[in-house]
């Protein structure tokens, strides 16, 4: 009797991890990209810009931050991406930031105010190279927060801020050849307002303008997920307790 119980239980919650209770799988990375400042060109209507993130109205003097190392985007099939790195202040090494930052929803549909053209006219379709409707989009997430973290040692060592969407959903986050507002280059650019340790006091805002330079995705691991190499222990611990009643 005690063996068939040990039995039943030690299989009963190995099957529970291996199965129902097992986390969802985590979503799968589709596109990977390099992030560069979008540098602005002849169609470009406000040719002083090539930044990474503008930051207005924060102490310290600098607006306009470029990349400080390596920034990322991923996206992934659950419709969700990650736009990640460190920015540094143009005309002032020593105001930093590191950023994470989480959009949901991707779609092809823009926002209430269509997409955001910033170009001169020449530059879009069926004249120019960029197709709006090529575009795709993405809201800010509605649970994971975008975060600015002031790097240590630099001016901001200690602050932070959140942002999200300022433009209550007119203009989305916008992706494509062209999107970033700036060239007519694979680009992003998004619009925000910020809180925190600093804000932006009513319709003052920030906003992204990117570059984007595909990456080859990374190769797919072999591994079990936490919860099988679990439940598998589980089995063999419970085989090997079994084992040692049975010769005793």
């Amino acid at each position: 009797m005690k063996t068939t119980k040990l039995l039943t239980s030690t299989f009963v919650l190995g099957s529970l991890l291996l199965g129902g209770l097992a986390p969802a799988e985590a979503a799968k990375l589709i596109r990977t990209w390099d992030v560069e400042a979008a540098v602005s060109d002849g169609v470009n209507n406000m040719a002083r810009h090539d930044h990474v993130a503008w930051l207005p109205h924060l102490p310290g003097g600098d607006s306009y931050f470029v990349a400080d190392g390596a920034i990322t985007f991923n996206e992934f099939d659950d419709g969700t991406a990650n736009l990640f790195g460190s920015v540094v202040g143009k005309n002032n090494a020593n105001e930093k930031w590191d950023f994470d930052v989480w959009f949901e929803g991707e779609s092809s549909t823009a926002g209430t105010g269509g997409p955001k053209k910033e170009l001169k006219d020449f530059a879009y379709a069926p004249d120019g190279p960029v197709d709006t409707d090529s575009w795709y989009y993405y809201d800010f997430h509605s649970t994971k927060n975008s975060v600015f973290t002031g790097v240590a040692g630099s001016f901001y060592d200690g602050d932070s801020f959140t942002i999200d969407d300022v433009t209550g959903s007119e203009f989305l986050v916008q992706v494509g050849e062209g999107a970033n507002g700036k060239n007519t280059n694979m680009g992003l650019s998004t619009w925000f307002k910020y809180d925190g340790d600093y804000n932006t006091y009513g319709s003052q805002h920030g906003d992204f303008n990117i570059d984007l330079v595909a990456k080859d995705l990374p190769d797919p691991e072999d591994v079990p997920e936490p919860a099988t190499l679990l439940g598998l222990g589980v089995l063999a611990l419970g085989a090997s307790q079994l084992k040692r009643k049975n010769n005793n």
